[in-house]
């Protein structure tokens, strides 16, 4: 509603004047409506009131006719049937009425004795109703309309009969009174003492609905016409006589009509009635009504107009001339001018009032101002000082908990008492812990302070789930938790983000679960939430069976510094960082947390994350087959029985459950009777009611089953210690739990086409998606130097426990170890190696050292064209991401934190241990597919042969045409084992 008041003075003083002339326009409405509603109504109440003294005006005609009969059939000459003195009576009262056309007697016979006027036209009434009925009620009766032949006059005279009986002395009837009642008689009464509204009219009617007279005359409906039928049904007939009924709108032909109606009570024979009807138009009334409500609808609109005309005038010298002088005031404080005071005269008192406010305003607000911005430079210095506080204090604190943790590693491996390695792996252990610390509250205080900042970079999920899952798998080993999860097939498995943060929030969370159950189990389920706009909206469910938390205590968990009790601090230990920071970094990530728990009946957490997708997205899940595949799950474990049928279920695959192995054979034997066999089975490896072992035996041996199914073993255990064993029982394969959906898919799709029980002749393979054209182009080394310097490395690092720990580290693992204090000293140990035609392996570059940092080190040895091959490792004890982006700047190939973590040292050095490699783009994309039609080929995987003649044109632009005609050939030929080698040695050789 208040939008409509922004803009100018004028327009807003318009608006207020059109909504002020609202109420004054609905009273004026309101009231012409009402008036017309008075009009109609009087005119419906006259209408009422005429038919009333209309209808009692007949009414006292038809009595008088009525007490007349009755009179003239007790007269002697009638009574005692003197035929001729009732003829004279009869013919004197027939010319002395006005109402009367004839006068007659008839006997109980009908046949005629008397006629009040002789020759004229005399009705037969033998089975005439009226006559008939006036013998059977003994009573006066009158009939409907009719027509007769008038002596003398018209050949259509319109007439209405009435009858009543004549009595002889003993009661006994002698003879019937039959008068024809002038039409035109009771016309000329009708309207007398009555004045009508134009068009108004009254009409007479008789029981069958046909018209006796009306008023005034209408020559299109004379007397004895039928009325309408519409007219005369709607008007209800039976109504109770003397009564009038409530006026009706009826819809006429040019107009709406008012019509009321009334039974006229003739105290007769039933059955033959009169009824009176008026009709009022209804035009009339409303244009008497809206001639009223026009003209007052004038009147307002003439001085609305005046209004209008002179309200701009009005609201210049009393509104807008003293707002424009306000406005350019404030336009002069926007502009920092605080001195620019206005003073404004003006006859309305809040203008006034508004000038003296807005002074005081101005002088308030310089000198906020002025304080504020002291207050900027003190808070932009505090905060400035905070940011390098904590870059020192993360150096200064991650320096010496890698010599702690350092040294204790290097101390575990020298001989040592038991007692003293429990110690030292004490120590280790607790370092690790104070830096998992330390790393939950510099990531904190990074995200408070808005300085962190997500990687986009494309990643495979799940590569990083499986690798999340491997992290936790051991430990829930060790409580005997069944540790599962579920990755829906219909997500992409290419997708853009930080994979990072994202395997921190799930580690978190998933250490969580674990600490806090006992027994049960702790799954994780990943879906999508839908994909919009190029991006998906992944969820991810982690449920255990832990000990669960209240509401209360629920409400505390994603804040800061915060346990769910103090109790569970001293139980399970922690900083009550870690679900702050995951909540913190998935509203990063455009998603959100939730928890679902209950004490004691365990914990669901929701989180959700979007994520960009690639340009071509591979499918997560995909099933490489096409016909129906019927297993059956033999598995004690419900949770993991229930989560391997959805699996399976998703890849198309008919699966069936059973807790027991005695009901899992009898179900096989079942089904093979009935010509129903199913073609796989998957047991457990650990049944609580017998050996797996010897079930597979008898599912292959001795159930005697007509097809013999593939049989895989699920297995939380390594596979080395039932391989060698379980093969000479018939067990066809493992699968390894948690159990992945993606392994799940590779390792049934290529067991079954071993068996040959898929039609390969319909593979849905694809081409792989297309590589990016913009990746780096620079990628670890994948041939090995034969310099003898492979194993040569330069360590700078300026602090000396540093480069002791690392230099034990490294030689401990058959590695050369050169060192230089700063990055000039490495420049010059290069130089001098590389002069001399040697060559160092990998340069393990301290970002932060004197006489030259790392950074300038790297930029000076990337600007060589000798080291252009040369791969360089950041080590910092520096967590901000601003170093992490100096790092990728300058060139350098890879990021080690300090302490070091002695496995991402070594797995870091043996992928750059090789050097650097420039290869396009293209290049890249061709090894990846050749790669992937290796692995596949590999597996007996005929879509390995499908993905090559797909791709075989991109191949030619790059590979000799005359090899891969050969490579083809062997495929025709379902050579695989020389495709596999001419595909490596393709690869090898460009």
């Amino acid at each position: 509603m208040l939008r409509y008041f922004v803009g100018s003075v004028h327009r807003t003083l318009t608006i207020i004047l059109l909504l002020a002339t609202v109420p004054a326009l609905c009273i004026i409405l309101f009231s012409g409506v009402q008036q017309r509603r008075a009009i109609i109504q009087g005119s419906n109440l006259r209408a009422e009131n005429i038919t009333n003294t209309l209808s009692n005006q007949q009414e006292q005609i038809f009595n008088h006719v009525r007490n007349h009969f009755f009179l003239l059939s007790q007269a002697s000459p009638v009574r005692d049937l003197d035929l001729n003195a009732s003829q004279a009576l009869l013919h004197q009262l027939t010319n002395e009425s006005k109402i009367y056309n004839n006068l007659l007697l008839y006997d109980t016979r009908g046949n005629l004795l008397v006629s009040g006027v002789e020759g004229e036209a005399t009705p037969d009434v033998v089975d005439v109703p009226f006559f008939v009925n006036a013998l059977r009620y003994r009573d006066f009766v009158i009939s409907g309309v009719d027509v007769i032949s008038r002596y003398g006059g018209d050949a259509n005279f319109p007439v209405l009969y009435v009858a009543y009986p004549v009595l002889a002395k003993d009661g006994q009837i002698v003879a019937v009174l039959v008068g024809a009642i002038q039409i035109p008689a009771l016309q000329r009464f009708i309207g007398d003492g009555i004045r009508l509204s134009e068009g108004a009219y009254i009409e007479l009617i008789d029981s069958q609905g046909k018209l006796i007279s009306s008023y005034p005359y209408n020559p299109e409906m004379m007397p004895a016409d039928n009325v309408p039928p519409s007219m005369w049904w709607s008007l209800n007939p039976n109504k109770d006589k003397g009564q009038t009924v409530d006026p009706q709108t009826q819809r006429g032909e040019a107009d709406d009509i008012i019509m009321t109606f009334s039974n006229l009570n003739l105290d007769a024979v039933p059955g033959f009635d009169i009824h009176l009807l008026f009709s009022l138009p209804q035009a009339p009334i409303y244009a008497d009504a809206n001639a009223l409500l026009y003209h007052t609808l004038y009147r307002f609109i003439i001085a609305f107009l005046l209004t209008l005309i002179l309200a701009p005038g009005i609201s210049f010298f009393l509104l807008r001339r003293p707002t424009y002088r306000l406005i350019s005031a404030v336009n002069s404080l926007k502009n920092g001018d605080f001195d620019n005071l206005t003073s404004i005269k003006d006859p309305i008192i809040e203008f006034k009032n508004i000038a003296v406010a807005f002074n005081n305003i101005s002088k308030t607000l310089k000198e906020r101002t002025t304080e504020l911005n002291e207050a900027t430079e003190q808070s932009e210095s505090a905060i400035k000082a905070k940011s390098e506080f904590l870059a020192n204090i993360s150096h200064e604190m991650r320096t010496p908990m890698n010599a702690i943790i350092g040294l204790a590693h290097l101390c575990m491996k020298s001989p040592l008492t038991t007692k003293q390695l429990d110690y030292l792996q004490r120590i280790h252990s607790a370092g690790h812990q104070l830096l998992k610390v330390i790393n939950d509250i510099l990531d904190f205080s990074k995200i408070e302070a808005g300085k962190m900042d997500l990687e986009q970079i494309p990643f495979d999920l799940n590569l990083l789930i499986n690798g999340i899952i491997n992290t936790h798998e051991e430990r829930a080993k060790q409580k005997k938790l069944n540790f599962t999860f579920y990755v829906d097939k219909n997500i992409p498995r290419s997708i853009i983000g930080d994979p990072l943060r994202l395997a921190q929030i799930l580690n978190n969370l998933l250490e969580n679960a674990i600490k806090f159950t006992n027994s049960g189990f702790v799954r994780l389920d990943i879906s999508s939430a839908g994909i919009f706009q190029h991006q998906v909206t992944l969820v991810f469910e982690i449920t255990d069976s832990g000990i669960g938390i209240g509401k209360e205590q629920s409400n505390k968990l994603f804040t800061a510094f915060s346990q769910a009790d103090t109790s569970s601090t001293r139980v399970f230990g922690g900083s009550g960082l870690g679900l702050a920071i995951c909540k913190r970094l998935l509203t990063l990530m455009k998603g959100n947390i939730t928890i679902h728990s209950q004490a004691g009946k365990g914990t669901k957490i929701l989180c959700s994350a979007t994520f960009k997708l690639t340009k071509q997205n591979v499918a997560a899940l995909k099933p490489s087959h096409h016909l129906d595949i019927k297993t059956l799950i033999i598995d004690d474990d419900d949770l993991s029985r229930k989560s391997m049928k959805t699996i399976l279920s998703s890849l198309n695959y008919t699966a069936y459950g059973v807790a027991d192995t005695s009901e899992g054979l009898t179900e096989l034997k079942n089904a093979d009777k009935k010509n129903m066999p199913y073609d796989l089975v998957l047991i457990n490896w650990r049944m609580p009611d017998s050996d797996s072992l010897e079930t597979t035996k008898n599912i292959k041996k001795n159930l005697g089953l007509n097809k013999i199914p593939t049989v895989i073993f699920l297995t939380t255990y390594n596979k080395k210690e039932i391989t060698d064993k379980a093969k000479t029982f018939g067990v066809d394969g493992f699968l390894h739990k948690p159990l992945d959906g993606s392994i799940i898919n590779d390792t049934l799709s290529s067991l079954i086409k071993q068996n040959k029980l898929i039609d390969q002749t319909n593979s849905n393979a694809e081409e792989l998606e297309e590589i990016p054209k913009d990746l780096k182009r620079i990628v670890p080394a994948k041939t090995t130097p034969t310099s003898q310097n492979n194993n040569l490395i330069l360590l700078v690092e300026d602090n000396l426990i540093n480069q002791e720990i690392a230099v034990d580290i490294l030689e401990s693992a058959n590695y050369k170890v050169l060192i230089a204090n700063n990055g000039q000293e490495a420049l010059d140990i290069l130089n001098d190696i590389y002069s001399k035609n040697n060559k160092v392996s990998v340069v393990l570059m301290d970002l932060q050292m004197p006489v030259l940092g790392g950074i300038e080190a790297t930029r000076k040895i990337r600007a060589d064209k000798r080291f252009e091959l040369l791969p360089v490792i950041a080590m910092t004890a520096s967590t901000d991401d601003s170093e992490k982006r100096k790092c990728q700047e300058v060139d350098m190939d890879g990021y080690i934190g300090k302490p070091f973590d002695v496995e991402q040292l070594f797995e870091t050095l043996n992928i750059w241990r090789n050097g650097r490699e420039i290869i396009n783009p293209q290049e890249t994309e061709l090894k990846t597919i050749i790669l992937q039609i290796i692995q596949l080929l590999k597996n007996d995987d005929s879509e390995g042969a499908v993905l090559f003649k797909q791709n075989l044109s991109k191949l030619n632009k790059e590979y000799p045409n005359d090899i891969l005609q050969n490579i083809l050939k062997n495929i025709n030929n379902i050579n695989y084992d020389s495709v596999i080698v001419m595909l490596e040695e393709l690869i090898n050789s460009h």
